[in-house]
């Protein structure tokens, strides 16, 4: 009888220790792997956030060093001239209205659009619609995008329209002028901090 109840006393040790051993894997493995996952993180933020304050500790030693390039650049005439926005708004609208008129297109309509910081640089833009004949369209379209101040030709809509009556009768061919839009776009640097 001792044998037996030996053997019973062993199974049952054998089980609990079984159970404990589950209970141990299902409840208390989870917890420890979690509490070491979220050390990791936490380890990691730490690592960032010194990171992050370097790099926010140096911030005023390059804000001077790229005002100091910016002042060191020389005026290359690639920006707009002006003060403001609106003063190199008005000298690209100028600069169009020579452009257009210099090799015979007619300057229809300008429109100033609102102007945008890109990296430093205000863009300074400009809807225009003129009407001329495809040479002088070439050449104003050419004139525009290679001069200096750089500018930047966009959303080009081009339209065919008769010419008036009183053309033809001044010698011109019958035929068709070019009548077109297009967003005109300059950058200026003056008044950007």
């Amino acid at each position: 009888m001792r044998a037996g109840s030996r053997e019973s006393r062993i199974a049952a040790l054998g089980v609990l220790s079984g159970v404990v051993s589950l209970l141990i894997v299902v409840l208390v493995l989870p917890v420890v792997q979690s509490y070491s996952d979220k050390i990791g993180k936490i380890s990691r933020m730490e690592d960032n956030i010194a990171r992050y304050q370097g790099v926010v500790g140096q911030l005023p030693t390059l804000v001077s060093y790229s005002r100091k390039v910016k002042a060191a650049l020389p005026d290359s005439g690639y920006f707009l001239p002006g003060d403001t926005a609106a003063l190199a708004s008005a000298s690209l609208q100028q600069y169009v209205r020579q452009t257009t008129q210099g090799v015979g297109g007619t300057l229809i309509s300008t429109q100033t659009l609102p102007d945008a910081l890109y990296e430093g640089v205000s863009a300074v833009s400009v809807k225009i619609r003129v009407r001329s004949d495809l040479k002088a369209m070439i050449s104003i379209l050419h004139k525009l995008e290679t001069s200096k101040p750089m500018l930047f030709v966009d959303n080009l809509m081009v339209m065919t329209v008769p010419k008036r009556q009183f053309d033809a009768k001044a010698g011109e061919e019958d035929g068709y002028d070019l009548d077109y839009q297009l967003t005109l776009t300059g950058f200026s640097r003056k008044g950007v901090s």
